[in-house]
């Protein structure tokens, strides 16, 4: 998984773009929302 489009289709799902991921990151820090866990993984520069 790269997070680029060239991912099949079934990894599509799982990639997040930049308003989905301060979405995400806002939940996390919602002390009420059940949101608990967060995996985050760098992103290489090529």
């Amino acid at each position: 998984m790269t997070g680029s489009a060239e991912d099949g289709p079934e990894w599509q799902k799982h990639i997040a773009n930049k308003q989905q991921r301060r979405e995400l990151a806002n939940q996390f820090k919602d002390a009420k929302n059940p949101f608990k866990i967060v995996i985050v993984r760098g992103k290489a520069e090529c």
